[in-house]
């Protein structure tokens, strides 16, 4: 069930040239792509990615100053903007149940405004904020290190998810103690951009933020070239080929005083679970700061700086000025690093993730979340690692079940608490179900039912594990046995889970236990509470990439589920709006991954948010369902449900020949192919 939280506004017009659209819920049925056949991968395939990636990979530097005359006078912002005098645009107060969605022309709904220059309005107070930083245009120029990524053209859909992943999380399982604020911290260079194919038209995405319920703020970096030039001259001369200036806007996010707490986020970022732990933590501890996660190593050397793209502070003004003090003052020499002392092995050395690397670890109230449950990517290093704590979990369970209680104090949550069940219950337990938290169950706890003459036992977790039942049994010869049910319905047995809780490397070893595999991995990405979308390993969703064929088979996997997690949050997304017109999702390539957002490799295959002009509509002859997941094995059908695991063919449609191997094909019999014999294809 979908939760409808956008409710119609009225819209002062005064400052807009164009017609601003209320909105309505829209009601009827939701059409989606059905897809149920995997595409063959070939050499072809490997040297699509080549050309693909080829394409992609050079940025156009448009100039290395700061074009404030340019800007002032092109982009319609006030030049005292321009010169970094703070001005704002207040979005609304509650960001879930205000949206205005355009119904036409996502971008001509968005002319150029000019922002006068002023002081902050009120913000709301106590509730915890969410800070998205915007530090240019994707057409200007970006320093050779993107420290904040931009989604270009897709701005518009990359805002709606993220608001609607943290609006989803905030108001589900009670956790509207303190409610929250979406924010965004615009640099001037980042307001008026050239609208997507346009070299002429502009549009201003401090309305399209606004609209879209989030707080506008334009504030220009608080770290400019003229207290570099005479503080750090080794960095002023050398930042635009690092990380750029304009990197130091993320500092706003301290300045946010009215709220006890601010998530620093960037458009990379997808909310998987709720940060409530880490946020409670912060406002019960007077001498905690604030919470960071690392990049992954960088060099090989375990090098590493701060990743400004997750980061969850107290805000402070005096943590602000301490913070560019030590920035300006602090002594940095490209061999030894920020006061002799390192910090500048990676990519960002020279801006806030090299300096905040030595201010937290020199700095006391802050400490390091672990970046595989707080930042995740597919890097092999966070898949073994989040498989191994599943497979752990699952066998520490699973020996309450072979054994009873344990002595052991050395266990997970989930454990402990079945473990504690189990003390307390003098029968042996015959099977166990591991469920999500409720509102009956809202905690990590396990309660134990007799059904006759078994006793099962129900642990309810907050992060589910990939094994979901435990069943104890006996083999042919007599000898007992743990069965294990993973979540795509595969039964293992403990024996396996245990290898890969002592060594998740050996995950693939064996080829009839590949489902599991395949379980365990795409648990360790919906595990995380933050996942990173893994440009640079994974691509962007948006763009359509292809396989790497550099991937391990773990990657190959976690990457198809990252991207899959973020088309079915769009679909969430657009579920939430009304008078926009939506492409119908016919796209045919990689179906598991993109859910029918992408009718080939390329950014120009991708079917997002689009004026009602170019909107793509679905052929007569094409079944269109709503996303949906089968279980391994199984693929969708016509009818919009899951094929037997024993027979894919039933996923065909009629007219089609069905083709086992090499992978599951559906041949169309007026193809136009024959056969050896010259006959056609569905009689070869």
């Amino acid at each position: 069930m979908y939760m409808n939280y956008i409710k119609p506004i009225e819209k002062d017009s005064s400052s807009y040239s164009a017609t601003r659209k209320k909105n309505f819920h829209k009601k009827g049925p939701v059409r989606i792509l059905l897809l149920g056949v995997f595409a063959l991968a070939s050499l072809g395939a490997v040297n699509d990615y080549a050309n693909f990636w080829g394409k992609h990979r050079s940025l156009c530097e448009l100039g290395k100053s700061e074009e404030a005359l340019q800007l002032a006078t092109e982009r319609n912002l006030a030049s005292s903007i321009v010169a970094y005098i703070e001005g704002a645009i207040t979005g609304n107060l509650a960001p879930c149940e205000y949206t205005t969605i355009p119904e036409t022309g996502l971008f001509d709904e968005y002319p150029p405004i000019t922002h006068e220059a002023g002081t902050i309005s009120t913000r709301p107070e106590g509730t915890v904020a969410y800070a998205l930083t915007i530090t240019r245009c994707p057409e200007v120029y970006t320093s050779t290190v993107d420290g904040t990524p931009d989604p270009g053209e897709n701005i518009f859909e990359a805002t709606a998810i993220i608001k609607d992943e943290i609006c989803t999380l905030e108001t589900m399982k009670g956790n509207l103690a303190l409610g929250h604020t979406l924010y965004g911290i615009i640099n001037p260079n980042g307001v008026t951009c050239l609208q997507p194919g346009s070299n002429t038209e502009y549009y201003d995405r401090v309305s399209m933020l606004q609209d879209m319920g989030y707080r506008a703020e334009i504030l220009g970096q608080p770290i400019v070239n003229d207290q570099l030039l005479l503080a750090q001259p080794y960095i002023n001369e050398n930042i635009e080929n690092d990380i750029g200036i304009r990197d130091s806007t993320k500092l706003h996010a301290f300045r946010l005083v009215e709220h006890p707490v601010v998530v620093l986020f960037d458009f990379e970022r997808m909310f998987q679970h709720q940060l409530s732990s880490i946020v409670q933590s912060l406002i019960d501890n007077p001498n905690l700061k604030g919470y960071y996660v690392r990049t992954p190593d960088c060099n090989g050397n375990g090098n590493s700086l701060i990743d400004m793209g997750f980061l969850v502070i107290k805000p402070s003004m005096d943590e602000f000025n301490n913070i560019i003090d030590g920035y300006l003052n602090t002594p940095y020499d490209p061999e030894l690093g920020w006061n002799s002392e390192g910090h500048n092995q990676c990519d960002g050395k020279l801006g806030l993730p090299g300096f905040l690397s030595y201010y937290f670890a020199t700095t006391d109230g802050y400490e390091e979340l672990d970046r595989c449950w707080y930042s995740f990517t597919a890097d092999e290093a966070c898949i073994n690692k989040n498989v191994q704590q599943d497979a752990r979990t699952a066998t520490e369970l699973a020996n309450i079940v072979e054994s009873g209680a344990t002595s052991d104090t050395n266990l997970s949550p989930e454990a402990t608490a079945a473990n504690q069940a189990a003390q307390n219950f003098a029968a042996p337990i015959h099977e166990i179900h591991v469920l999500e938290v409720n509102e009956e169950h809202p905690n990590i706890s396990a309660i134990i039912i007799q059904e006759g003459s078994l006793a099962i036992m129900e642990v309810y977790v907050i992060i589910m594990t990939s094994v979901r039942m435990m069943i104890k049994g006996n083999d042919a010869q007599g000898n007992p046995t743990i069965g294990m049910v993973m979540s795509n319905q595969f039964i293992t047995d403990k024996q396996h889970i245990e290898q890969i809780s002592i060594d998740p490397t050996s995950i693939h070893e064996s080829p009839v236990e590949e489902p599991a595999a395949d379980a365990m991995i795409r648990n360790a990405v919906t595990s995380p509470v933050v996942v990173k979308q893994s440009t640079f390993i994974c691509g962007k969703p948006t763009d359509c990439p292809p396989n790497d064929p550099h991937w391990t088979k773990s990657q190959t996997i976690a990457c198809e589920e990252i991207h899959s997690i973020y088309f079915l949050d769009k679909r969430r997304a657009e579920l939430h709006m009304n008078k926009i017109s939506l492409s119908d999702q016919i796209g045919q390539f990689k179906s598991r991954s993109f859910h029918g957002y992408c009718t080939g490799p390329g950014p120009e295959n991708y079917l997002g948010l689009k004026d009602n002009s170019a909107v793509t509509i679905k052929p007569d002859w094409q079944v269109v369902c709503e996303p949906m997941v089968c279980p391994y094995g199984s693929y969708v059908t016509t009818e919009c449900t899951c094929s037997l695991v024993d027979n894919p063919c039933e996923a065909c449609p009629s007219g089609t020949r069905c083709q086992l191997a090499p992978v599951l094909m559906c041949i169309d019999c007026e193809c136009g192919f024959c056969g050896s014999n010259n006959d056609s294809c569905c009689e070869s």
